[in-house]
């Protein structure tokens, strides 16, 4: 039952993965995205494409002086996202699952 639900929430939450693996200039909004309208086929397919939608048409100017750091702040606040997703996901389900287990 865990792992069903745990590659559920994998999945309802694959475009944010792929966003954030890629480093997407738009990660947070395809969180975002995903995050309010993935319940809805339409809003999953939205933030799917547009996670693996080409990052170089975004990248019109390259900063020469980027460290690194900023890239992995997003990184870092993408998966802070994802966790309080998840956080929102298993209360959900654990509330459904006491519910169903009254109806019984």
């Amino acid at each position: 039952m865990k792992l069903m639900i745990g590659l559920l929430v994998v999945t309802y939450l694959l475009p944010t993965f792929i966003a954030g693996f890629r480093n997407h200039p738009n990660g947070w909004a395809v969180l975002w995205v995903n995050v309010f309208f993935g319940w809805t086929i339409v809003g999953w397919v939205v933030a799917l494409l547009w996670a693996v939608a080409p990052i170089e048409a975004y990248r019109i100017i390259e900063n020469p002086i980027d460290d690194g750091y900023r890239d992995a702040a997003r990184c870092f606040w993408i998966l802070i996202g994802a966790a309080a997703v998840w956080g929102w996901i298993i209360a959900a389900a654990y509330l459904a699952f006491v519910w169903l287990k009254t109806k019984v």
